[in-house]
């Protein structure tokens, strides 16, 4: 299934804790209020800080108007965000990185005391 079967989707690039408790970057979509995770498909145990959500036509737009730079995320390292490089500077995903460590030191110190 690709972007353009998915119309009402989002793109979202945040944070995510995993049920190893690492903090990751990541991308998802949402859809309908729910979230579409291929890449995790039913792991229970990982949390979701979303930052940036774009829509499925900005995204599109962005993949296919031929910049090479732009499809570099199809070759081996995939580096975040794939949308662009001022995601890493934006409000939404560094408050979404803080939303992800406050939780893990919260959990650690709550594990620990």
């Amino acid at each position: 299934m690709g972007l353009t079967e998915l119309p009402q989707a989002s793109y979202v690039e945040g944070w995510i804790i995993t049920a190893s408790g690492l903090v990751v970057e990541h991308a998802w979509l949402e859809l309908d209020g729910e979230l579409v995770d291929p890449t995790l498909y039913g792991d229970k145990g990982t949390r979701y800080f979303p930052g940036p959500r774009r829509d499925v036509d900005s995204i599109s737009t962005f993949l296919l108007d031929g910049d090479e730079a732009h499809t570099s995320f199809l070759k081996p390292g995939l580096n975040l965000p794939l949308v662009s490089n001022s995601t890493e500077g934006s409000t939404e995903y560094s408050a979404a990185f803080n939303r992800a460590w406050k939780e893990l030191s919260e959990n650690l110190a709550t594990d620990s005391g």
